[in-house]
């Protein structure tokens, strides 16, 4: 299933008939967490997600259903990279490149700007 999270709304919904022992290739959505003591978020930067979901393969009993990413560490400019995140060891990223970020902690564009005296 794929919601949208600018819409709220989902966006495809598919029904899979496998038995216990199957592979399958999932799309698992990302849900942040921590962003409350996140201190980049807490100094006016913003949470940038490049990716709302990662791609696995794995068992069809296996399916989790979602993958937690914690940002209560990051500062303003820091990133979390696929390769950063925990999941069981049964399921296994299918992406060429580990090393694309998941989100970014950004800074506000007023950050950018010197204050005209």
């Amino acid at each position: 299933m794929i919601i949208s999270v600018y819409l709220l709304k989902i966006l495809n919904l598919v029904f899979v008939w496998a038995v216990d022992g199957t592979s399958l290739k999932v799309d698992v959505p990302i849900v942040f967490k921590g962003e409350d003591k996140c201190p980049g978020l807490n100094k006016g930067g913003f949470l940038r997600k490049i990716r709302p979901c990662l791609k696995f393969l794995c068992l069809a009993e296996s399916i989790p259903p979602k993958i937690e990413v914690d940002v209560t560490n990051l500062d303003i400019g820091e990133k979390v990279y696929m390769h950063d995140v925990t999941v069981d060891p049964s399921l296994k990223l299918l992406s060429k490149d580990d090393s694309i970020p998941i989100c970014k902690i950004g800074s506000t564009e007023m950050d950018n700007y010197e204050v005209a005296k």
